[in-house]
């Protein structure tokens, strides 16, 4: 999807910096994965280069298309690999230079560090020093999970954009209305989503039934044994899991204290999901969840995820005593 859907809170201030031919050298994109970062600088660097000026629309034009299908030569990207480690000074001094050539192609370079927290201290260091001095012509997008993990001299010299969670009525429209869903399913989704519709457009290659099955059958009576087969997925695959495995235990809770189905995001479940709410105390499924909110943003700053994994299968097998 090129463009953004329930986010004009977010675009109608940048809709007013393009008017005004004002824009600030630099910014800084925040909101988790899912939400719309990447698609919303691409929709920038569409708007700063297209022959229509339109913003967050379809639009033929030749800069627009060059944008969208990522050969445009005024536009880079780094950190596409979400697996990467670290972004590298390195890369931080190839993209100075390239930035110090003439535009050659629109009226603006444009660079996007994509998860930029991911940035070593020497990078960061000689990125501070790039947003203290900007070259001429050149736009900078920083786009991050969590503003927190960015230090802080960088984030008071970027234009802030914190990307805001769509209503569950919202994202079950646009996945029927827009993608062609299934209405049932596209109602799984939106509550999985928490809001995002990037998460709710990944639904379906992330077969959620067999997900809750997987947890209930195998990990959460081995938790040790059934985490071991994660400790060598990629750290994006880990904390997809991770994700799934709170909205479990979340419905866990839920039932175990109310016991209706009408507020759980699967509404279906069977006899391992009851047997599972009766045993679990409500008090340690939720200290697993504060658990699993400290290991995802544990995941994020790079920590082995083997060791997060071995430190949440360890705190599970004990409650689970």
């Amino acid at each position: 999807m090129n463009r953004l859907i329930g986010q004009e809170t977010v675009l109608e201030p940048l809709r007013e910096l393009l008017k005004s031919s004002r824009l600030p050298t630099s910014f800084v994109i925040a909101g988790p994965a899912g939400s719309g970062k990447k698609t919303l600088a691409r929709i920038l660097a569409r708007a700063v280069h297209c022959s229509e000026g339109r913003l967050n629309e379809d639009c033929p034009c030749n800069p627009c298309h060059k944008i969208e299908t990522g050969i445009h030569p005024e536009v880079r990207w780094i950190g596409l690999d979400e697996e990467q480690y670290s972004i590298k000074i390195e890369e931080i001094h190839h993209l100075m230079n390239w930035a110090s050539f003439k535009v050659m192609e629109g009226n603006k370079k444009i660079f996007i560090l994509n998860r930029a927290e991911r940035m070593t201290e020497e990078a960061a260091n000689a990125l501070l020093k790039t947003l203290e001095e900007p070259p001429a012509d050149t736009l900078i997008f920083l786009l991050i999970e969590n503003p927190a993990n960015l230090r802080q001299t960088l984030l008071s010299r970027c234009f802030k954009i914190k990307m805001r969670p769509l209503t569950f009525k919202t994202v079950r429209e646009v996945l029927v209305n827009e993608f062609g869903w299934d209405p049932e399913e596209a109602g799984l989704a939106a509550k999985c989503s928490q809001g995002w519709l990037g998460r709710g457009l990944r639904f379906k290659d992330e077969n959620f039934t067999e997900m809750r099955k997987l947890f209930l059958e195998e990990i959460l009576p081995q938790p040790v044994i059934g985490f071991e087969r994660w400790a060598g997925k990629k750290r994006y695959e880990i904390s997809k899991a991770l994700r799934f495995l709170a909205l479990l235990l979340r419905d866990l809770a839920v039932y175990r204290e109310t016991r209706n189905a009408d507020f759980l995001y699967q509404e279906s479940f069977g006899a391992e999901f009851e047997r599972w709410s009766a045993r679990l105390d409500t008090d340690a499924i939720l200290e697993l969840l504060n658990l699993i909110d400290e290991i995802q943003a544990a995941l994020e700053d790079n920590v082995n995820p083997k060791i997060a994994l071995s430190r949440l299968s360890t705190a599970m097998a004990f409650l689970m005593l």
